[in-house]
């Protein structure tokens, strides 16, 4: 190799960096030209693929310096890629040859290293949509019925291999361009060389690993995988199942993926959960042509066959027994439900069933909210007016309306005159409003009695 051709070699490989190769054994290399698209330009794959990308693989230069180069003959070449096609390729040959004619003997490769690199695209005039639906035909006659360039080298087995490859290496070059860039991690606020990095998918905000790391574990172990969502305020962007991958250990990655497909599942009207609490199986549920169920499940793990709505052994055409837990949310659930509704609910428990037991829901809320129940034998009781040393109609038991407690039957009273306890001078507390004799007649009746108590207690005579 001449001394000219050595510094040429040198020039290139300084400037192109690893793009430019020389070949040690013999005077020649490689180049790689890669292809930034310009802005908003798609990539048409078939009529029915269209997408947008930024990297397209590389037109590559494969070349040797004769010995008489560059003054006598130019480099022999051979031009390579995997989405123009034989046709465009040799256009770009047969400008190279024009382009060393042009120069007169000088050196040639950095104007032909320029023209793949920053020209290419425009010499062969191409637009958006870039259309590759016909690119790979292989020992086809160009256009202009001439034979393409022997130089010329499609290096792509099969057009359907073709939209895969340059996505592939779009996603590469994207890659290497974000792991070579310089963010601001919004959480910590400290700047982080992107491969020290993690982007969300959907809205591209950037955040360090160690951040996100902790971020993820924290959810995970709190149950919470669709809590995984991007930190910025109002953003919803969620994590990436291969982004979690790579953050936290493969232990914490099983449980979330087992916890996101329950999750899914959780959403599948079709299907339920086995209610064994050993087993827990997911159960596809079959159903009819119109969506009907016989509402009987069978777990392929345990084999347990099952009601799919109360979750008991299954019991055929017999109504469902309703659990006294789930009364309330039954009755919401059936007075909320519209005609079909109603009548599937009907169906399951029975129609004069479940209307009884509405009714006495509605009941017992009536009781909850204007009754209490005797702490002896809990009945419900009404205090409807007195004092309140209540006595219980059905056990005759005495207890105190305010703290419920059990009062002794010998001095019923003396629980309100207990200094320093809640109850104590509250016996007429609460009462609203009473009519002033009926007060004092009480009253005096109340401590007339309370006395007759305690002479009979001094007597020596004990009050059953």
């Amino acid at each position: 190799m001449s001394e000219e051709q050595q510094d040429e070699m040198l020039a290139l490989a300084s400037i192109y960096g690893g793009s430019f190769e020389c070949t040690p054994s013999e005077p020649g290399g490689c180049f790689r030209a890669n292809i930034q698209l310009p802005e908003h330009l798609t990539v048409k794959f078939s009529s029915t693929e269209e997408k947008c990308i930024k990297y397209l693989p590389p037109i590559t230069l494969h070349f040797e310096l004769p010995a008489m180069y560059p003054v006598m003959e130019p480099p022999k070449f051979t031009l390579s890629c995997q989405w123009l096609s034989l046709k465009q390729l040799s256009e770009l040959c047969r400008h190279m040859d024009f382009l060393y004619e042009e120069n007169d003997g000088e050196v040639i490769l950095f104007t032909w290293t320029s023209f793949l690199q920053d020209e290419a695209l425009t010499f062969l005039n191409i637009t958006s949509p870039l259309d590759l639906s016909r690119v790979i035909i292989r020992n086809s006659i160009s256009e202009d019925s001439a034979v393409p360039d022997s130089r010329a080298m499609q290096d792509i087995a099969a057009q359907s291999l073709l939209s895969k490859v340059i996505v592939e290496h779009d996603r590469a070059c994207l890659q290497q361009e974000f792991d070579n860039t310089l963010f601001t991690c919004e959480v910590c606020l400290s700047e982080r060389l992107g491969s020290l990095c993690t982007s969300f998918v959907e809205c591209k905000h950037v955040y360090c690993k160690a951040c996100m790391q902790a971020y993820f574990e924290v959810q995970i172990n709190d149950g919470n995988v669709k809590g995984l969502t991007c930190p910025a305020n109002q953003c919803e962007s969620q994590a990436h199942p291969d982004q979690v991958k790579q953050l936290v250990s493969g232990e914490l990655f099983a449980r979330y993926d087992r916890l996101l497909l329950q999750c899914s599942l959780d959403t599948m009207s079709d299907v339920v959960y086995c209610p064994r609490t050993v087993c827990a199986t997911a159960v596809l549920i079959e159903q009819d042509s119109d969506g009907n169920t016989s509402g009987q499940g069978s777990c392929p793990a345990c084999h347990f066959v099952f009601c799919i709505y109360c979750k008991q052994a299954y019991h055929g055409v017999a109504p469902c027994k309703i659990q006294a837990d789930n009364l309330v949310k039954l009755r919401k659930e059936y007075l909320d439900a519209d005609c079909a509704g109603k009548k599937i609910l009907e169906k399951r428990f029975g129609k004069q069933t479940i209307k009884k037991l509405i009714e006495e829901s509605f009941t017992q809320d009536w009781l909850n909210e204007n009754s209490k129940k005797c702490p002896h034998c809990k009945t419900s009781i009404q205090k409807v007016d007195g004092c309140n040393k209540m006595t219980c109609s059905k056990c005759h038991a005495y207890f105190c309306w305010m703290c419920m407690a059990n009062l002794s039957r010998a001095n019923p009273y003396f629980h309100f005159n207990v200094p320093g306890t809640p109850c104590h001078n509250r016996l007429f507390h609460g009462m609203t409003n009473p009519d002033e004799e009926e007060w004092e007649e009480e009253e005096d009746e109340d401590l007339g009695e309370w006395e007759d108590h305690r002479d009979l207690l001094q007597a020596g005579i004990v009050i059953l």
